[in-house]
């Protein structure tokens, strides 16, 4: 069994927002957004960035620095989990950040805004590359994860097993040192992974970002025979497309119930060509157990043979699950097929006659049999002369 998830290296290395921290140069004043998301709705805080008091900041329209709870900077790092961000190797690093314009294509065609933070000095020394983290806010990680076509319970269990702490909702805590107000942000590049899409390198080495939005896993199914004998094994079969980015597994699963009877078939008669063990993942509105299977990104064929000779005749359906590593799911396919009882043979009936019946010494006689009825197969009838 293979974890169920990895969060990737979420230090995305860009050019930093190289400004000098002690002197008061002006800002371009571009309307910006901090944090939005989707087909361009803001989740974060309009305004643009300037310079106020020796510090790089978001301004609102009177110049003032915005002041509604998520907007402040410079930043400093309290509290971290995000792969790259050492707390105690920043204890005094200085951050800044800047919006960074996401595009999204393939199956999502909208965009939005990340917190692009920087990490413009360390120690009082200047650092000008190979510092460049994107975030998210933690209030905007729903909106996020719709927008990524991400499952919520996958990757809000996936981030917060990796949290600062049990409880958490955030990969890293800056602060605001003039006011201590604390910022919790979400690593995107994780995020992104987890559910499982791509981030493309943007044409400039400050973006846009670009990410290839997956679509969720497809799936067909067909049935050996449509009609059988009990004791015949049925095969089904799955095929279809898995398009979570870099990933080597999926998950399927098969449930089978006697339509006719109520009855449902023990999984103990399915068996799954190719799987890699039992997995806790369960499909939505269904108990039905899965199996990992051997094969990720790009097409599969799962086979499933089906023993019958323990089940009662009737017709079946059988329903077929699958899901991506990322637990995104293809909506559910069902075949039917009929099973019925083996024919046993009505006993026929066995006559034989002599002529004469009655004669002397040396004379021939002549024995018929007759049989009329249905005949087993492989069956034959034999005439003994027990006379000697």
């Amino acid at each position: 069994m293979k974890k169920r998830w990895s969060v990737v290296a979420s230090a995305l290395l860009l050019a930093s927002l190289v400004v000098a921290v002690d002197q008061p140069v002006q800002v371009s004043a571009t309307a910006i957004t901090s944090d939005s998301v989707s087909q361009g709705t803001p989740v974060g805080t309009a305004g643009y960035l300037g310079y106020y008091d020796n510090n790089i900041t978001i301004l609102g329209s009177n110049g003032e620095p915005y002041q509604n709870g998520n907007s402040n900077t410079p930043f400093q790092l309290t509290i971290s989990s995000t792969n790259g961000l050492n707390v105690n190797a920043h204890t005094k690093s200085i951050f800044e950040y800047a919006p960074e314009q996401v595009a999204m294509s393939v199956d999502n065609n909208g965009g939005g805004y990340l917190w692009h933070v920087d990490e413009v000095a360390n120690n009082n020394q200047p650092v000008t590359g190979s510092n460049g983290y994107l975030m998210i806010s933690n209030t905007s990680l729903p909106s996020w994860i719709q927008a990524l076509h991400g499952n919520p319970v996958y990757v809000k269990d996936a981030e917060d097993s990796t949290s600062t702490a049990t409880g958490d909702s955030f990969n890293a805590v800056f602060q605001d040192p003039n006011n201590y107000e604390d910022f919790n942000l979400y690593d995107f590049p994780a995020v992104v992974a987890d559910s499982g899409d791509e981030i493309v390198a943007g044409g400039s080495p400050t973006g846009p970002i670009n990410v290839v939005v997956t679509p969720n896993p497809t799936a067909t199914l067909t049935v050996s025979h449509a009609s059988a004998t009990i004791g015949t094994d049925e095969t089904l079969t799955a095929k279809g497309k898995v398009s979570a980015y870099d990933t080597a597994y999926h998950y399927a699963g098969v449930s089978i119930v006697n339509t006719t009877t109520g009855i449902t078939v023990p999984q103990s008669d399915i068996t799954f060509a190719l799987n890699d063990g039992s997995t806790s993942l369960t499909p939505p509105s269904s108990n039905t157990p899965m199996v990992e299977m051997n094969t990720g990104y790009g097409s599969y064929t799962d086979t499933m043979n089906v023993n019958t000779s323990q089940l009662g005749a009737g017709n079946y359906e059988a329903t077929y699950y699958v899901s991506d590593y990322r637990d995104r799911f293809a909506p559910s396919r069902t075949v039917s097929f009929v099973l019925n009882s083996a024919t046993t043979p009505t006993a026929g009936t066995l006559t034989l006659t002599a002529s004469p019946t009655s004669t002397t010494v040396g004379t021939a006689v002549t024995l018929s049999a007759s049989y009329t009825g249905a005949m087993p197969p492989n069956s034959a009838i034999y005439l003994h002369d027990l006379s000697n």
